[in-house]
């Protein structure tokens, strides 16, 4: 899950594809598995992460 979770960060990237990219046939199953594995939704873990992400980058170094 390491690997899928770091393609869901990547802003383009859709749970279809990601669920693929790590060897899924289903992106459904992949759903159940990311979520009983990780404790939340892949689509959630995206939003969440990529908000973080957002934020940060507000503050880096070029903006103070």
């Amino acid at each position: 899950m390491t690997r899928a979770k770091q393609m869901l960060n990547v802003k383009n990237n859709r749970v279809k594809e990601v669920a693929a990219g790590v060897g899924f046939r289903s992106e459904f199953y992949f759903s159940r598995m990311f979520q009983r594995m990780v404790g939340v939704s892949p689509v959630l873990y995206m939003k969440r992460n990529r908000l973080k992400v957002a934020g940060a980058s507000r503050w880096d170094s070029t903006t103070i």
